[in-house]
C-alpha cells in the first residue's frame, strides 16, 4: 500500500507520527488499519486531530508500535464503532475520542496503558462498556463526561480518576452544574454524572464524599436537587449520612423555604428532627 496516499507523517524521535488522514471525505472508506512502520522506520504516534472529522471512518486498528494517541486525535469520528487497541499503548490524549457519538459501544482499554488524557471519551453517547485492563492508569478529568449509557460504576470511575470507587470524590467534581440550563429527563445526556441517581446513590454508597463534613460546593449540589425536587436523592443523600450536619441542614431548609417547597421543608425538618435534634428555629410551611 501506498501509505503516502492515505496519510501525512513527520519524523520525530524514534520514528514516525502519523499526523494527518487524508481520506476524511472518502465515503467509500470504513476501515483503516494504522501501518506499524514508515520508510522502515515504526509509527509510534498519532498526531493531534489526525482523523479528525473523519465521519466516516468505522473501524480502527492500531498496531503495538504506537505508543501515544494525540489530543482530539479521532474526535467528531461520528462513525467510529470499533476500535482495536494493541498492547504496547502508553498514552491516549486529551479529547482523543471524543464526539464519537453515534456507535463506538465497547473499548477495551490495555494493560499497558499508562494515562488517560482529560475529556478522552467525551460525548460518545454510545457507549457502554469500557474494559480497564490497568486499574493503575492514570485518568484525567471527566475522561467519559456525556455518557450517559455507561454502567454507573464506569461513570463513578471518570469522576473520581481512579478505578477504585471508594476514594473521595475531588472537590471540583461536587457538582458539574452551569447556572441557566436545563436539566430534563436526558439528564446525564447533557452530562451532570453526579446528579444521575444511579452514581449518586454509588458514590453516597462508598462514602465518596468523606473528604468534607460538608463544603459550598456540597451545598450546590444538594441546591441542585431541591430546586428540582428530587426527592429520591435527598433519601439517598440522608440514608448516607450526608444531611447528618445541622448547619447543613440549617442551610439547606432555608434554601427550600425559599423555593416554597413544603413538602420537602417539612420533611427536611422532620429529618433534622429525628436525627440530630430540633433547634428551636421557626419556619413557616
Amino acid at each position: 500500500m501506498n501509505y503516502d496516499e492515505m496519510f501525512e507523517f513527520e519524523k520525530i524521535d524514534g520514528g514516525y507520527a502519523l499526523t494527518s488522514y487524508l481520506k476524511k471525505d472518502d465515503k467509500n472508506i470504513h476501515k483503516v488499519e494504522i501501518p506499524s512502520e514508515y520508510h522502515g522506520e515504526p509509527v509510534t504516534a498519532i498526531g493531534e486531530r489526525a482523523f479528525e472529522y473523519a465521519a466516516y471512518l468505522e473501524e480502527v486498528n492500531i498496531p503495538p508500535e504506537v505508543k501515544t494517541i494525540g489530543k482530539s486525535a479521532f474526535s467528531y469520528c461520528y462513525g467510529l464503532s470499533g476500535i482495536v487497541f494493541s498492547e504496547g499503548l502508553l498514552s491516549i490524549g486529551e479529547g482523543a475520542f471524543g464526539v464519537c457519538e453515534d456507535y463506538l459501544a465497547s473499548v477495551t482499554l490495555p494493560k499497558s496503558l499508562e494515562r488517560i488524557g482529560n475529556c478522552a471519551f467525551d460525548s460518545c453517547w454510545c457507549l457502554e462498556k469500557v474494559t480497564f485492563l490497568n486499574p493503575s492508569t492514570v485518568i484525567g478529568e471527566n475522561i467519559f463526561y456525556s455518557c450517559p449509557n455507561l454502567p454507573a460504576e464506569t461513570q463513578l470511575i471518570g469522576i473520581l480518576r481512579s478505578c477504585d470507587i471508594t476514594q473521595s470524590i475531588p472537590e471540583s467534581e461536587y457538582i458539574q452544574w452551569e447556572k441557566g440550563r436545563r436539566l430534563d429527563k436526558t439528564i446525564a445526556l447533557i452530562s451532570y454524572p453526579i446528579l444521575c441517581e444511579d452514581v449518586f446513590a454509588l458514590a453516597v454508597k462508598n462514602n465518596c464524599f468523606r473528604s468534607v463534613k460538608w463544603c459550598d460546593k456540597l451545598v450546590n449540589l444538594l441546591e441542585v436537587i431541591i430546586n428540582f425536587g428530587w426527592m429520591d436523592y435527598m433519601r439517598i443523600a440522608a440514608d448516607g449520612g450526608l444531611l447528618d450536619d445541622r448547619e447543613l441542614l440549617d442551610k439547606l431548609t432555608d434554601i427550600s423555604v425559599q423555593k416554597g417547597d413544603t413538602e420537602l421543608t417539612a420533611w427536611l425538618l422532620e429529618h433534622k428532627n429525628k436525627n440530630i435534634g430540633f433547634s428551636g428555629n421557626n419556619y413557616e410551611l
